[in-house]
């Protein structure tokens, strides 16, 4: 298993104000980040940043050894964790960190 130190690919699920932040630290810290938003502003936004934007939230998190969950409300979680196939693409030992208000 990995350590924490070792982890360097992250995804970001939902750039919105706090997200995009999240994602932005991470691409100043080193670590190579994908993510996914709804919304093309937000994803734009995020990409200024050094954040690669991804067609959907599986892309974001195939080669994420972290996916950092940051959407509105418990039926976007469980879009994102249940219904969108993120579960099927994770490595084993990737890590989903639920970070919504």
């Amino acid at each position: 298993m990995a350590q924490v130190e070792d982890v360097k690919r992250a995804g970001v699920i939902g750039l919105g104000a706090m997200g995009v932040q999240m994602a932005r630290h991470m691409v100043q810290k080193g670590f190579e980040v994908s993510g996914y938003d709804v919304n093309a502003d937000a994803a734009k936004r995020a990409e200024s940043h050094g954040v690669r934007i991804c067609d959907s939230v599986t892309d974001a998190g195939k080669n994420a050894e972290v996916v950092f969950v940051m959407v509105a409300n418990d039926e976007q979680i469980h879009d994102v964790i249940e219904r969108s196939g993120l579960l099927d693409v994770l490595a084993r030992g990737s890590v989903i960190a639920i970070a919504s208000s």
